[in-house]
């Protein structure tokens, strides 16, 4: 005879928004066994099983899982009814730290539409496109703006007085000592970020003007020390022959001394230190580092001049 089945059915449900919410493809199972089954989009779930004692199992992600104790009982049906709490995992806090780039085109561009007023700029990237060699030449290449001399700026054509020129955020001083004015040729082109003119007033801005404002921002400082790169020459000290080109190249100065002379050097004179000091004379081998006109001198050891 074959042996009956009892049903486990139930309702799987979780707070939601305050409110009990039933849970759709919740996996229900018998722990230790294949059998089981998956919620519906109401959260009930309904499996038969052979009868005896199981442990069910209820999981779904982001909620802790629950074991139940059941009973299977042939012929009769089990309901379980559970209800799911979120898991709550923590975690350790960190931070990520990143520098904000201010100097692209792109970035330009984006904090130009994002202004509320009227405002140009120019960034260090399209800066090293052009040639202008100082600031006043940058600035000039901007809508509205004129150059009175390479050295002050004239915006909507209101003269030097009426604007208003900010390095780094803060009011630069006045170049001239009988007027209001900054001269941009002291800045030059390479030491610039951004530039950015707003010709429109704003909280933010200084009230102090009716052309417009023109801010100026430097490159700032590297954060990391920059790596040192050195370079040292060590010359063969023994070549592997006296009268050989690469000894005579390379390493000259031992070269000298291995044939008796070692006073034969250059820029000094054809003299010699050995027992025959008429013996000295000036080969046509050129010094490869200080040019044609200082000459090595030899000293030969065989006794023929």
């Amino acid at each position: 005879m074959v042996a009956q089945k009892g049903t486990v059915t139930g309702t799987i449900t979780a707070p939601e928004a305050g409110k009990v919410q039933p849970m759709p493809f919740v996996n229900v199972a018998l722990k230790g066994t294949t059998v089981g089954a998956t919620t519906d989009l109401d959260g009930k779930f309904s499996f038969q099983a052979e009868p005896g004692e199981y442990l069910l199992v209820v999981s779904f992600v982001g909620y802790e899982p629950v074991e139940r104790a059941v009973t299977v009982v042939a012929d009769r049906t089990v309901r379980v009814d559970v209800e799911l709490k979120t898991l709550a995992i923590e975690i350790k806090t960190f931070e990520v730290v990143t520098q904000r780039r201010t100097e692209t085109e792109a970035a330009v561009v984006m904090e130009t539409r994002q202004s509320e007023q009227v405002v140009n700029g120019m960034g260090r990237e399209q800066i090293a496109k052009g040639q202008d060699r100082t600031a006043g030449d940058v600035v000039k290449r901007i809508p509205g703006v004129t150059m009175v001399g390479d050295r002050f700026v004239m915006i909507r054509g209101l003269a030097d007085r009426y604007n208003t020129v900010m390095l780094n955020d803060v009011i630069a001083p006045s170049m001239e000592s009988d007027r209001r004015a900054f001269s941009f040729d002291i800045l030059p082109s390479g030491a610039l970020d951004r530039v950015m003119i707003y010709k429109t007033g704003a909280p933010e801005l200084p009230g102090e003007f009716a052309g417009g404002v023109i801010k100026l921002y430097t490159v700032n400082v590297p954060s990391e020390t920059p790596r040192a790169w050195t370079t040292a020459h060590r010359s063969d000290p023994v070549p592997p022959s006296a009268n050989s080109t690469r000894a005579r190249r390379a390493a000259p100065m031992h070269w000298a001394s291995t044939m008796g002379c070692a006073n034969c050097l250059p820029p000094s004179p054809a003299t010699c230190t050995t027992p025959r000091p008429n013996s000295c004379r000036a080969p046509d081998v050129r010094w490869p580092t200080i040019g044609p006109r200082n000459r090595a001198r030899q000293c030969p050891t065989n006794g023929s001049d």
